[in-house]
C-alpha cells in the first residue's frame, strides 16, 4: 500500500494496515501498478523515474487455459510446432457465436506440445492455451463476458478448427480465464515502448533508489532491457537486484534472518 524511507531502511504498509520495517525492500511491482499509482512512495520517487513510468506502456493479453481429457489436436502436436493456426475475425458467419471486433486474433498455444498435463476438477489431461490478442477483444471479454461464456466460446471455436479429429469424444475437465487488466495486483499485462519511449526508459526504471546507500531495488519485466514482456526478463532483473542489495548490505545471513522484505505481487 505505501513504502517511505526511514532512519536505518525502510517503511512497507500493507494493504491491512501492518507496518514492516526493513533494511531495504525489492519492488517486483508491475508496470500497471506503478502507472495506477497503487502504491504511494514516500519521498515520491525521482522525476527521472516518473518520467520513465509515464512514457512507458502497459498492454493488454488474455488467456483462455482449457484442459481437455485427450488431446484431439494431436495431429499438430506431434511435430514441433508449439503454435497452433492463429484466428482472425472477419465479421463472417463462419466466426458465430457472439460478436466480436473485426479483426481481432486469437492464438493458441499447444500444451500437449511439451508433455503438459494439468490437474482439473473432473480429471488430468493436455492444455491448449487461447492468447486473447489486441487489446479490444481482451478488454471486451474481461469486462462484458462471464468466465463460462468466454470458456464456452472459445471451446466451441477450438473444436471446429480440428473437425473429425476425435474432438467429439474429447472433454473439457478444467479451465482458467485471466483478466489482468480488472487485477489489482497487475492492472495490464506486459509493458512495450510507445512511440515515445526508448529502452533507455527501462534502464531508468531498474537503478535503485536511496543516493549512496540505496534500499529500494527494482525487477520486474518492465525493468528487462533485453528481455522484456517475458518471465526470464522479470527473472534475471530480480537476480540483478538481489545481488545489488548484497553488494549494499553484505552482512552473512542479511538475505534470510527476516531483516528483508520483497515487495512483490507475482
Amino acid at each position: 500500500d505505501s513504502w517511505e524511507r526511514a532512519s536505518g531502511g525502510v517503511v512497507v504498509e500493507l494493504v491491512g494496515g501492518e507496518r514492516l520495517r526493513r533494511t531495504f525492500a525489492i519492488s517486483t511491482l508491475p508496470l500497471g501498478v506503478l502507472q495506477a499509482r497503487g502504491v504511494a512512495f514516500r519521498p515520491e520517487l525521482h522525476e527521472r523515474k516518473r518520467g520513465a513510468l509515464g512514457r512507458l506502456g502497459v498492454g493488454l493479453l488474455n488467456r483462455v487455459i482449457l484442459v481437455y481429457s485427450t488431446p484431439f489436436w494431436a495431429e499438430e502436436a506431434h511435430g514441433e510446432r508449439c503454435w497452433l493456426r492463429p484466428v482472425v475475425f472477419t465479421g463472417g458467419a463462419q466466426d458465430g457465436g457472439a460478436p466480436l471486433p473485426v479483426g481481432a486474433a486469437l492464438e493458441f498455444w499447444n500444451g500437449a506440445r511439451f508433455g503438459a498435463r494439468v490437474e482439473g476438477p473432473s480429471g488430468r489431461g493436455p492444455a491448449a492455451v487461447a492468447l486473447l490478442v489486441g487489446a479490444e477483444l481482451a478488454r471486451s471479454w474481461e469486462d462484458e463476458a462471464s468466465d463460462l461464456h468466454v470458456v464456452q466460446r472459445i471451446d466451441d471455436l477450438f473444436r471446429r478448427m480440428f473437425p473429425g479429429a476425435g474432438s467429439d469424444g474429447a472433454s473439457l475437465v478444467a479451465s482458467t480465464v485471466t483478466r489482468w487488466g480488472n487485477e489489482s495486483a497487475s492492472r495490464g499485462a506486459f509493458s512495450f515502448l510507445p512511440p515515445r519511449a526508448t529502452p533507455a526508459d527501462r534502464e531508468v526504471l531498474c537503478r535503485a533508489d536511496g543516493g549512496d546507500r540505496p534500499v529500494l531495488f527494482w525487477a520486474g519485466e518492465h525493468c528487462s532491457v533485453q528481455m522484456p514482456a517475458t518471465t526470464h526478463g522479470a527473472y534475471d532483473t530480480g537476480v540483478a537486484a538481489a545481488q545489488m542489495a548484497e553488494q549494499h548490505f553484505p552482512l552473512p545471513g542479511r538475505l534470510t534472518n527476516g531483516a528483508t522484505i520483497a515487495v512483490s505481487v507475482f
